[in-house]
């Protein structure tokens, strides 16, 4: 238990490691890199996307994992936000065909 724990760990520090030498590489004062494109979250397709590309940059070390633990978090509930509606507009739609028979 305790290797695992400590292979954790050091998984963790040679991530952290890649984002502070990512960090460090822009000079004081510099704006942060701007990102080249912009994800809207309309559907499960724009989540699927942007879970992907989380999980690339996790692996390369552009985003702190407990950033991208949040992130995933957040596109969960969200999912669930989409499912709510999509159950409510079903049930609507179900109502008002029921009234017309």
């Amino acid at each position: 238990m305790n290797a695992i724990k400590n292979g954790n760990k050091t998984a963790n520090k040679k991530v952290q490691k890649g984002v502070k030498a990512n960090v460090d590489k822009r000079k004081h004062g510099d704006p942060p890199p701007k990102k080249k494109y912009k994800i809207f979250l309309r559907n499960a397709e724009d989540l699927k996307r942007l879970m992907s590309v989380t999980i690339n940059e996790l692996r390369r070390g552009e985003v702190n994992p407990m950033v991208a633990g949040k992130i995933f978090y957040g596109a969960t509930v969200m999912l669930q936000i989409f499912e709510q509606v999509d159950l409510a507009a079903q049930l609507k739609e179900l109502e008002r065909r029921a009234e017309e028979n």
